[in-house]
């Protein structure tokens, strides 16, 4: 829609793009015990990274059919060349019941950037930047099943040469981009936890994580539309405040009836996002809370699942005229597997979701139903055939909700119609001693019966 006293222009020009790079790294590490189990690690890499990218605009002459005048005004080409050096150095330490890791790396680098036309160039911008990295690790080990884990990590980031560069863009003439010169660092701290226990007697599994982030300096995009000619001006910005953090548990275990087993995954999420809307400062608090449950039935010859499921997004901004939203999804579903006689297989899946609080025409209420059958073969049945066809009922859509400082933004995207696919599976055997998949498959090559999505801790890495 134009604005009311906009004036029409028309551009008439033809882009072309060229790119062209090279790039290489190269690392070295040395690790060497000190005193009784305890390490030092040291590492050193270096990278460079070489770019050019040309997008030239090209006008033609009154009468002419041929795009061969360049238009100065819409072309806007890069040459840029960024070498980066890391040499990072850590202390282990290994004991009985805990193992923690301390380190920092130092991460140097230099990085030129030319903005030119043809073979006028219009800005150079050189920069040497020392990021600094620290790094912290524990891990407690309750039992061999049982385990704590803690990382910390702290790491800075420097703008992109297009945040920086000085110079407009107006390639799109509705949507000119313009870097910030003046631009700090970002510092981004990051937190993760995670508690893990798994019982194999039961076959119970419970998994905790936690992730927490806290931006300083964070670079947010900045923009204006130039009164009311429907243009906008879009530049870079820092802002402070900015953090989000999640949470997820998971859970299984089978019941006093091995044949049953529920599992569940619980989420949570808070996202605290300063930002610009037509240059006034918006602070967007984004809650989402998740909880998906089932039950399962295995059994030598059948297999049953059934689940549901419910999604909260709700979202808070503090400039006016601003919507609030809150939006709700739920879904129930289930699975069927049959095991036939000569190692065939049937295995249909159908799953109902609808939504509420979205945008009008965002609506979704749909029934997704896939099947497929299969038949294995060859010793030890390491060969699979088989034909599966998705969204037979062909009711798929896909909607999803974005939400940042400066919008919240519903889409829906095109996706493929019921379709289907023939898959040939071959399963080679690692295992040593003549062992097959089946020695640790259960019955029709399932898999450990009431394992659960987890299993025991993995093992640490320096």
């Amino acid at each position: 829609m134009m604005a009311e006293g906009m004036d029409n222009e028309l551009v008439d020009q033809r882009f072309r793009y060229d790119n062209k790079g090279f790039n290489y790294r190269a690392y070295l590490s040395w690790v060497e015990p000190i005193g009784h189990n305890n390490f030092i690690q040291a590492t050193y890499s270096i990278r460079q990274n070489k770019q050019e990218s040309l997008k030239n605009s090209y006008t033609r002459e009154e009468g002419s059919e041929d795009y061969n005048v360049l238009d100065t005004a819409y072309s806007k080409s890069y040459r840029n060349n960024f070498i980066n050096q890391q040499v990072s150095l850590a202390f282990k330490a290994v004991r009985a019941k805990y193992d923690y890791t301390v380190g920092l790396t130092v991460d140097p680098s230099h990085s030129t950037s030319e903005n030119f036309v043809g073979d006028t160039v219009l800005s150079k911008l050189s920069r040497n930047v020392v990021n600094l990295s620290p790094m912290v690790r524990f891990n407690y080990k309750f039992n061999k099943r049982t385990n704590l884990r803690i990382n910390y990590r702290g790491r800075t980031s420097q703008p992109s040469m297009t945040q920086l560069q000085p110079v407009a863009d107006i390639s799109d003439p509705l949507n000119t981009t313009m870097g910030n010169p003046d631009l700090k660092p970002t510092y981004t701290n990051n937190l993760f936890i995670r508690f893990q226990k798994f019982v194999p007697e039961k076959q119970t599994a419970l998994m905790v994580m936690a992730n927490l982030n806290y931006v300083i300096n964070d670079i947010v995009n900045k923009s204006v539309y130039v009164g009311n000619t429907g243009k906008k001006m879009t530049t870079y910005d820092n802002v402070n405040g900015n953090y989000n953090g999640n949470i997820r548990v998971l859970f299984n275990t089978p019941l006093k009836n091995r044949k049953f087993s529920i599992n569940s995954m619980t989420m949570a999420s808070y996202a605290n996002s300063n930002g610009f809307i037509n240059d006034e400062k918006n602070t967007n608090k984004n809650l989402v809370l998740m909880e998906r449950a089932g039950i399962d039935f295995r059994s030598d010859y059948l297999d049953l699942g059934l689940n549901g499921n419910i999604r909260y997004n709700g979202t808070q901004n503090s400039l006016q005229g601003q919507t609030d939203l809150n939006a709700f999804n739920y879904g129930v579903g289930g699975t069927t597997t049959i095991y036939l006689p000569l190692d065939f297989k049937v295995e249909s899946d159908i799953n109902w979701s609808t939504n509420s609080g979205y945008s009008d025409g965002f609506k979704q209420n749909e029934v997704l139903w896939n099947a497929a059958a299969s038949k294995s073969f060859l010793k030890g049945k390491q060969a699979t055939l088989r034909f599966k066809i998705y969204d037979i009922l062909k009711q798929r859509s896909n909607i999803s909700r974005s939400v940042t400082a400066s919008y919240t933004q519903d889409s829906e995207y095109n996706t493929l119609g019921s379709y289907f696919m023939v898959h040939f599976i071959y399963r080679f055997s690692i295992f040593k001693g003549g062992a097959s998949m089946n020695d640790v498959q259960g019955p029709g090559g399932r898999g450990p019966r009431h394992g659960g999505p987890m299993g025991p801790p993995p093992g640490g890495r320096f």
